[in-house]
């Protein structure tokens, strides 16, 4: 493989191209670790246009070297090392002559010649377990869906229809046409038996087959359904709560839905919280055990606790407690359900092996080379690597 080209052998050996590719994903890296102020917004669409282009400029390279497996002259003769030549006693067609016995092959006028080594494959292998990862890669940007659904017990939520889910992310070639209906038909809150709770479910393939009944455990391995991850992130509380003056109702000074978590270690015996501020600045805090219907509702005003009471579900219309009237206007149960199109993780960690198997070859086994010139007093030779620098100072 002769590349006399500086411009080809610039694109094809040089790694000054592939730090070109670097640039926008280390400049949006530094914008959002050390908030380094940015000239223009780098979007996902330009992102994956990069990442595009450098799939196709690694598959060039990947290409080139490929051609050059099967070639005796792989590197070419473009520039012997800048160390002082050899000025060997023996003629040049016999230095020809010796190291074409050692396997190594000279070019059309004899002035270059290299041996095959395994190196060379090295280098195939770290362009083709990149090439691998950044498909991989690539196809799964632009195939992702991830989608989550706020669902109770109830209707089925038809898995295939985008407004099903909030918030969504999907790739330009993601197809969810094949997945059921999903049903939410009973909800288990945190207890001994499930720490983040459980939701089971019923997934509705339709074209006649039978229904699949599972259970998602919250923070638990998913359920599997062709090539989609569904699990259970957590069960969700949403309580409508109203606070009022009490030396005068009209004055409203709470009104809004408060959305409680389950808490990774239980408050006492309220398992779930969630925290709410009323406009006037008031800090609050509601916590709820789902076993006993109790919620326990906290105000605090410029640091001190104003309101600390608990508040039976369904035993009162309202509930009068020092300066205050509460009461809970609305409540739902919610079971927050992530659909993820699952990752080809295998394949990134071959690619990643290949790449790492060829570096590991390429830095072990160097190159072989020589370079010859002739001179009226006889000739100069140049040596790469340690079998052609020992057999030219025979």
């Amino acid at each position: 493989m002769i590349n006399n080209s500086k411009l080809l052998r610039f694109l094809v050996r040089s790694p000054l191209p592939l730090f070109v590719f670097i640039i926008m994903p280390a400049a949006l890296v530094l914008s959002i670790a050390l908030h380094v102020p940015l000239p223009f917004r780098i979007t996902q669409r330009m992102l994956l246009f990069n990442n595009c282009v450098l799939l196709l400029f690694i598959a060039a390279r990947l290409l080139h070297y490929l051609s050059g497996l099967r070639q005796a002259i792989r590197y070419g003769e473009v520039a012997h090392p800048s160390s002082a030549a050899l000025a060997p006693a023996r003629p040049a067609a016999q230095i020809r002559d010796d190291m074409k016995k050692e396997g190594f092959s000279w070019n059309a006028d004899g002035s270059y010649a290299e041996k095959r080594d395994r190196g060379y494959l090295g280098t195939v292998l770290i362009y083709g377990g990149i090439f691998l990862l950044l498909f991989i890669g690539t196809w799964e940007n632009l195939s992702q869906f991830s989608g989550t659904l706020l669902h109770g017990v109830g209707i089925p939520a038809d898995l295939t229809k985008r407004n099903s889910y909030y918030p969504l992310s999907r790739g330009i070639l993601a197809s969810i046409s094949g997945l059921p209906k999903l049903e939410v038909t009973k909800q288990i809150f945190a207890s001994s038996t499930y720490n983040r709770g459980a939701s089971e479910i019923t997934l509705w393939p339709g074209n006649g087959n039978k229904p699949i009944r599972t259970t998602l455990v919250g923070s638990g391995d998913p359920y599997q359904y062709k090539g989609y991850d569904i699990f259970l992130a957590k069960q969700l509380v949403d309580v409508g709560f109203s606070l009022k003056s009490r030396s005068n109702r009209n004055k409203l000074l709470f009104s809004d839905s408060i959305k409680l978590s389950p808490l990774w270690k239980k408050e006492g015996d309220y398992s779930m919280y969630g925290t709410f501020k009323t406009p006037a600045g008031d800090e609050g805090e509601a916590f709820y055990n789902p076993d006993r219907k109790v919620f326990r509702f906290t105000v605090a005003r410029e640091g001190k606790n104003v309101l600390d009471t608990e508040y039976v579900l369904y035993q009162y219309r309202e509930k009068e407690v020092g300066d205050f009237v509460m009461s809970i206007t609305a409540m739902g149960n919610w079971s927050e359900i992530h659909v993820v199109r699952r990752r080809h993780m295998d394949m990134l960690w071959v690619g990643g092996i290949i790449a790492l198997l060829g570096l590991i070859m390429r830095i072990a086994i160097r190159p072989q080379r020589v370079w010859l010139e002739e001179t009226p007093e006889g000739c100069r030779v140049w040596g790469l690597g340690k079998d052609a620098e020992r057999r030219l100072m025979v």
